[in-house]
């Protein structure tokens, strides 16, 4: 008796598709794959950057971030990012053009910090 051939369905969301290959072998639809040739790998164009964080400050972040349903790291890059944008328009209208100081802008970021602590603390 031969065994009848496995079709592929249509997948309507990558959760309908991960369930699916929880319960399937990939190797019951190798005929149905199709090679690719021309495949190109791209590296992002994102730089990792290392900071040092007081770990009771990292917990503080982590547990936020889960009660905002949002990995610690997205969470960090957003605010940082946000945090960089706010200070160099302010900057640049308090300045008109002229650099500020990287102690200022240190001092700045402590501040922010400092503030974001209270927060997390609240959330506990």
């Amino acid at each position: 008796m031969d065994k009848e051939k496995k079709r592929l369905p249509e997948f309507e969301s990558v959760e309908e598709e991960v369930e699916f290959w929880e319960d399937h072998d990939v190797t019951d639809f190798l005929e149905e794959l199709e090679d690719l040739d021309d495949v190109e790998y791209k590296q992002g164009k994102d730089r990792v950057v290392s900071i040092r964080l007081p770990q009771e400050f990292v917990d503080k972040l982590k547990a936020y971030a889960k009660s905002q349903e949002i990995p610690y790291t997205t969470l960090m890059r957003r605010w940082i990012v946000k945090s960089f944008r706010q200070n160099v328009k302010a900057g640049n209208r308090e300045t008109e053009g002229e650099d500020q100081s990287l102690q200022e802008y240190i001092d700045y970021l402590r501040e922010d910090v400092d503030e974001l602590e209270e927060k997390l603390e609240s959330y506990r």
